[in-house]
């Protein structure tokens, strides 16, 4: 790396020298500290919190509260951590209640609320033919089976949420000839994408996305909720028989409003306060299921590197901040950082989704998605992708997503990033968007969340070595 990094970034001057090493004794004691046994009992702990409360950990829920209550009983007595609950402002979707009803057969949506077309009050209960732009084939983003001339006026629009990296055919209808306004959406998310395509959170579209805004007045809305695959496969395949399916879709007093949320934090007690290395994991799960993969695995890697501290297996030079996010999270942290605390802060690594899929190295340079992380975030990918090579493993690059990019370009808290991420197209995570039983222990498998998280310790031990 050149010698003219900013003062930010000179931590990693030296990671070129790191980054073709081989573990010395040390960096090899930290990985065979990681144990599988370790890192089943913390996912069948979460798996458990999940059955106990309704199948699932999502924000502001008692699942999300008893999966804080783990963490923190992990590492209470640890002499070697500091423990911090962290509570944070931000907006969220809310009803009072929601009720989904589809051929008078009642099904549980997973999130409902209203798509605001101006600045009126939707209805509370929406009825109407289920009508659709495409007949759900799997193959949607290399051949999509558009529906022409569709009138959806004031009927019910099963759409598709999908994004396929390829001028955005599987990201918006917009481009298929169809006519009015419908008066409510079902989506529901469609994991199918061909392999090596990485996706990134997606937004619900607005009316004006949907279709012509400028034919429906001033102040109109329309009720939206997010349905299952499985409910929506079912659905198409009653349309692919020309038989009429009915939605009944009711929301009651829906607002986007302020919810209060909570981070944990838990650091390293030694160590240079003026170099802090940052790891983070989401710690909630969707609303709709126990969220083992997708990110219990993460959690479980991180509170694996946490208990070879305590233990004396990794003694850090520099102090280590380990950070399991809320929904919204990381986004609140790093706007919440003083100047000095920003600076302070030399590298962010995110864990997402690593106890099956790819071996997903993110894509700190940009040669694979052309965008590439700050200054200092190649090193990173060096540094993981050498370590994969090394153990024989093939790795593959991943796109710049989720709570990384709180620290990534254009951020408030702009860091050298990198980290794992398993990918969540349907031939790495089946599970992905679906609920439960889908993503319980029997998702996760150990041997590859071993890996990953052996991988974490050795870059982890090298960026900390580096100073």
């Amino acid at each position: 790396m050149r010698s003219i990094l900013s003062t930010s970034v000179t931590f990693w001057v030296l990671c070129a020298s790191v980054t073709s090493a081989n573990p010395t004794p040390t960096s090899g004691q930290f990985e065979a500290s990681i144990k599988k046994a370790n890192l089943l009992h913390d996912l069948a702990k979460f798996n458990h919190i999940a059955a106990q409360h309704g199948g699932n950990r999502a924000p502001n829920s008692p699942g999300f509260d008893a999966s804080v209550n783990w963490v923190r009983s992990r590492v209470q007595s640890y002499a070697k951590l500091n423990y911090l609950a962290e509570n944070y402002q931000t907006k969220a979707d809310l009803v009072d209640f929601k009720r989904l009803k589809i051929n008078h057969r009642t099904v549980a949506p997973i999130e409902a609320g209203v798509l605001l077309g101006g600045e009126g009050n939707a209805p509370q209960t929406v009825q109407g033919h289920v009508v659709r732009l495409e007949r759900g084939g799997p193959d949607f983003c290399n051949n999509p089976n558009w529906i022409s001339n569709v009138n959806v006026e004031g009927k019910v629009l099963l759409y598709r949420l999908a994004d396929c990296y390829s001028g955005a055919i599987g990201g918006t209808f917009t481009q298929v000839p169809f006519t009015g306004t419908p008066a409510a959406l079902l989506f529901y998310r469609d994991n199918w994408r061909p392999d090596n395509v990485v996706k990134r959170d997606l937004d619900l579209p607005s009316l004006a996305e949907l279709s012509k805004l400028g034919k429906r007045q001033s102040g109109e809305s329309a009720l939206w909720a997010i349905i299952s695959k499985n409910e929506a496969q079912r659905i198409h395949k009653d349309l692919d028989k020309h038989r009429p399916v009915t939605a009944n879709l009711k929301v009651v007093n829906y607002r986007y409003d302020d919810v209060t949320r909570k981070n944990v934090i838990i650091e390293t007690k030694g160590g240079n306060s003026n170099k802090v290395i940052v790891l983070g994991a989401r710690l909630d799960s969707a609303p709709f299921n126990a969220g083992i993969n997708d990110n219990a695995s993460g959690v479980s890697l991180l509170l694996a590197l946490i208990d070879a501290i305590q233990t004396g297996k990794f003694v850090p030079k520099n102090k280590i901040r380990f950070v399991f996010w809320g929904t919204g999270g990381s986004a609140a942290y790093a706007a919440g950082r003083t100047v000095i605390e920003a600076a302070r802060i030399k590298a962010y690594l995110n864990f997402h989704s690593v106890s099956r899929g790819a071996f997903g190295v993110y894509d700190g340079d940009g040669s694979r998605y052309s965008e590439a992380g700050p200054t200092g975030s190649s090193a990173i990918e060096t540094l993981f992708t050498n370590y994969f090579t090394g153990k024989g493993i093939t790795s593959k690059p991943a796109r710049l997503e989720g709570d990384l990019l709180s620290f990534a370009t254009g951020s408030s808290v702009e860091k050298p990033v990198g980290g794992l991420f398993g990918g969540d197209s349907v031939v790495h995570d089946p599970c992905w968007g679906q609920p439960w039983p889908c993503d319980s222990l029997s998702n996760a498998n150990l041997n590859h969340l071993e890996i990953n998280a052996k991988a974490a310790a050795h870059v982890l031990y090298a960026l900390d070595q580096s100073t």
